[in-house]
């Protein structure tokens, strides 16, 4: 099995366990990934974010935090994963915006799929491919964020 393939692996059956199952990267408390342990969200922040996305995040920062997001801008969140970062960039854009989740992981899809449901997010498109491939048409985005999910070699 090739290193892609262990991930989607191993962040799918994380996210099939609503992230109850610590199977995919390093320990936490639980209540989420390192950012959120960090205090790099702020509690206002958190505060429209389900419990579930919490739980399944495990990311190293906090990108709409300083992506200066403005209204009716389209935001591609490449690695999305149970989606945290989508229901905060989508208050940022408002209605008039649009975000983007691209995953590999077809759990973490569904798994984000419910989280901006629940947020009352209706601006959001989710999208199961590897962002290495993505099928998005050029230029279709204002911003594109991640966090902690690329890794490149130039």
């Amino acid at each position: 099995m090739d290193t892609s393939e262990l991930i989607r692996t191993r962040y799918g059956a994380f996210a099939a366990t609503s992230g109850q199952q610590e199977s995919c990267c390093a320990a936490s408390s639980g209540d989420g990934g390192y950012a959120i342990e960090q205090g790099l969200y702020t509690d206002d922040e958190l505060a429209g974010v389900p419990d579930s996305a919490r739980a399944l995040s495990r990311g190293c920062g906090n990108p709409t935090g300083f992506a200066e997001l403005q209204t009716g801008e389209v935001v591609v969140d490449l690695g999305c994963g149970g989606g945290i970062d989508l229901v905060l960039a989508a208050a940022k854009v408002g209605p008039a915006g649009r975000v983007i989740g691209v995953d590999f992981a077809a759990q973490m899809i569904e798994q984000a799929t419910k989280t901006v449901a629940e947020a009352g997010v209706t601006t959001a498109e989710l999208v199961t491919e590897d962002i290495s491939h993505t099928q998005l048409p050029a230029e279709s985005a204002d911003v594109v964020l991640s966090n902690c999910v690329i890794s490149a070699r130039w």
